[in-house]
């Protein structure tokens, strides 16, 4: 297993999240996991694969809610920073978004606008953006459509709680414990969930743990090498089920 690295290639303003490292391998190892083959009429699908890592203990105050996304009208980050000034506006946690795009300046421009601007920060573009995700107590996805987001995958091998829209098949992807924190696609409904993940230090922890552990065991990469191995190896009862 890689070594955490010893620090992040980017970093936003109260980048120092409970300690949750992820080494930039798992973007890399992660893969679309459905195949298209059939089976006696069937088709099989083959969960993605994700490496997860250990989590280590980063100093600091105060909370950091991350996202990780390409900075597109689809994935409404806006929604995330209405939220975000709506309930954490004045205090010492802060937004780390992660990720390029056409909508970045008016992203800013938004976070100014509802006096944030402080506490939002933007890296732009990261080569490796899953080294991040250990500066992050709460992942949050504000997708108005989304399929099986790599970018939920990392946050749970990274032992993150989730804050998600439902969309997709994020609820199918996320621990049980966490599908409190997924809300309708409606920005008071989500800035309602970020009141309520923020308030609650147990229950974050609990959920990451829980996130965390059906990563390793749904989402294993070499789980998901064994299983496209069984599929091309020939016919096989066990998967056409």
């Amino acid at each position: 297993m890689a070594s955490a690295p010893k620090s992040a290639t980017a970093s936003c303003p109260g980048g120092h999240g409970r300690g949750r490292w992820c080494c930039g391998a798992v973007r890399s190892s992660c893969r679309q996991g459905y195949c298209g083959g059939w089976r006696r009429g069937r088709g099989i699908s083959i969960p993605r694969g994700c490496i997860t890592f250990p989590t280590a203990s980063i100093p600091g105050e105060g909370l950091v809610v991350g996202t990780v996304a390409a900075l597109r009208p689809e994935k409404n980050i806006g929604r995330l920073i209405r939220a975000f000034a709506t309930v954490a506006a004045g205090t010492t946690t802060r937004l780390c978004i992660v990720g390029g795009g056409a909508e970045h300046t008016g992203l800013e421009a938004l976070a100014a606008e509802l006096g944030v601007a402080g506490q939002v920060g933007f890296t732009g573009p990261v080569a490796q953006p899953a080294a991040l995700y250990g500066q992050f107590d709460v992942f949050a996805l504000s997708s108005d459509t989304e399929q099986m987001p790599l970018s939920v995958l990392e946050a749970m091998g990274t032992g993150l709680p989730v804050l998600a829209t439902d969309v997709g098949d994020v609820r199918t992807m996320l621990a049980q414990a966490n599908h409190p924190f997924m809300t309708a696609v409606d920005d008071a409904a989500y800035a309602d969930g970020l009141r309520r993940i923020l308030a609650d230090p147990d229950g974050r922890q609990r959920i990451g743990m829980e996130n965390r552990a059906k990563a390793e065991r749904d989402y294993d990469q070499e789980t998901m090498f064994q299983a496209y191995g069984r599929l091309f190896s020939g016919p096989n009862e066990e998967l056409a089920r």
